[in-house]
């Protein structure tokens, strides 16, 4: 799996390649505990380019959800992938996470809410 972010003002957006699942997580966790991810609260994860997720990504994200939110801010998806769409769908994470068209939608939300 590969993370390509940007940093936009209080906002890190991330897009996802590849798969996120068992084997690769710590990629997703290290991103969150000592990469770029580190010093935010307020995550777009872009997931048009993810192309498989299982449970321990899942897990990751609503981890990170939880941590952000408690600080004030909050994890957002941008354009799930149709088989990651399902796996939300199937989850009911697609009720929990607010998911968005476009990335600028997503960090102009954040705008808002601040």
């Amino acid at each position: 799996m590969k993370i390509h972010c940007s940093e936009h003002e209080s906002v890190i957006v991330a897009r996802l390649e590849g798969e996120l699942d068992a084997e690769n997580v710590a990629v997703l966790s290290e991103f969150f505990e000592t990469g770029p991810g580190s010093d935010y609260v307020q995550f777009v994860f872009d997931l048009s380019g993810l192309e498989y997720i299982d449970s321990s990504g899942l897990g990751a994200f609503v981890k990170r959800m939880k941590e952000a939110r408690k600080k004030g801010g909050d994890v957002k998806f941008v354009a799930p992938s149709e088989d990651v769409r399902k796996v939300l769908e199937l989850t009911r994470l697609d009720r929990v996470f607010d998911i968005r068209e476009s990335s600028e939608e997503a960090r102009e939300n954040f705008c808002t809410v601040s």
